[in-house]
């Protein structure tokens, strides 16, 4: 494998999504999360599946070390940040269990079960969860399997997760008849089986053949994605869909998707238009230029850390507001936001994160190494 700039383009324009989400900006910037499971499900298996001529416990060592070294250090010195704080002064508020599953990554079952609360500052780190969890299972199904039968299993994926959301929002009950949450969308958009398709798209990006013309494909993915999203936005305002789901910006994806079980077709549609980019990247000379700006490319090499800090820049702005902001001042506070954002994670990286990264290629066993920039 080799370094495509134009993916890291991808990452930058995945995180400049979510963060202009979370400052209200675009209503529809949560997509930017399944960018990255689809570019994490290529990546990964592309890892993965160059990998799978060592001996099992040298594949799964190198593996889960670089994974370790690239996502625990910045993770745990976040969370346990917050940890901190509300051990010594009560806030945010976590319960004991909402801890122990903070730091076990299955945040977001602890969002499906109890619902985000006033945990804002972490309410974002349910994705890690999920890709972690997907880091649990699909090394073992890549060395057991194939690269035939692995690209069917990712196949058969595409279609088993849109019938299991399909399912589960027809029997959304527990074995006594009631409801287990009343958020159907929160429990079919933060649990990993109905988001395992995404990472399957990605995967079959790089197991499949050659697909010509992959502009062309992503045009057709994308007008598609705009059709759809418009008839299903003009749905939804005709039958007075509240205003935070029939937001224009929301350009027919609300997140979570729940109004006429959007969410069953939705997040394939946004897949495939995920897996459509992911392959016009590493397709010689297909890739779009602005995705290979220098901007891009830097900003997408901090995209972790602009991931993770983001949320608590905002936090602050919001703790230290004490009034409703005028036009002038919000713009004044998004700059903020945004420039904030990017010296803590430049920082974060130069002096942190890269720090660590430098150790994922030292020798493992005998596995041979890696380009450092491929899984970074």
């Amino acid at each position: 494998m080799t370094y495509v700039r134009s993916l890291d383009g991808m990452r930058a324009l995945a995180v400049a999504l979510v963060m202009l989400y979370h400052f209200g900006v675009l209503e529809c910037g949560w997509l930017g999360v399944q960018l990255f499971f689809v570019l994490s499900g290529f990546l990964i298996t592309q890892i993965l599946v160059s990998q799978r001529e060592n001996r099992f416990g040298a594949y799964l060592g190198r593996f889960y070390k670089r994974r370790a070294l690239r996502i625990f250090p910045l993770f745990y010195l976040y969370a346990g940040t917050f940890a901190l704080s509300y051990a010594l002064t009560g806030h945010p508020a976590f319960s004991r269990a909402q801890l122990a599953l903070l730091f076990g990554y299955a945040f977001n079952v602890a969002q499906v079960l109890n619902g985000v609360g006033d945990q804002h500052w972490v309410s974002h780190l349910w994705s890690l969860a999920v890709e972690e969890q997907f880091y649990l299972i699909w090394p073992l199904i890549v060395f057991i399997l194939s690269p035939r039968a692995l690209r069917v299993f990712a196949m058969g994926l595409l279609i088993a997760c849109p019938l299991a959301r399909l399912f589960v929002s027809i029997h959304f009950f527990d074995w006594a008849g009631g409801l287990i949450h009343p958020d159907l969308g929160t429990f079919v958009y933060r649990l990993t089986p109905f988001q395992l398709d995404a990472f399957a798209a990605g995967a079959l990006v790089g197991l499949g053949p050659t697909r010509a013309h992959p502009r062309r494909r992503f045009a057709i993915a994308l007008v598609a994605v705009a059709v759809l999203g418009a008839l299903n936005l003009l749905a939804m305002r005709h039958l007075n869909v509240p205003a935070e789901d029939s937001g224009l910006t929301t350009f027919g994806y609300p997140q979570d998707m729940v109004f006429g079980k959007q969410f069953v077709w939705g997040f394939s549609l946004i897949n495939f238009l995920g897996a459509e980019l992911v392959r016009t990247c590493i397709t010689p000379g297909a890739a779009f230029k602005l995705l290979e700006h220098p901007a891009l490319v830097a900003m997408g090499r901090i995209s972790y850390g602009l991931y993770v800090y983001h949320l608590a820049i905002r936090e602050l702005i919001l703790t230290f507001l004490r009034h409703a902001p005028s036009t002038l001042e919000l713009v004044g506070l998004f700059i903020i936001y945004i420039v904030a954002s990017f010296a803590l994670a430049a920082v974060s990286w130069r002096f942190f994160e890269s720090r660590i990264l430098a150790l994922k290629d030292r020798p493992w066993r005998s596995a041979p190494a890696l380009s450092p920039s491929v899984d970074a």
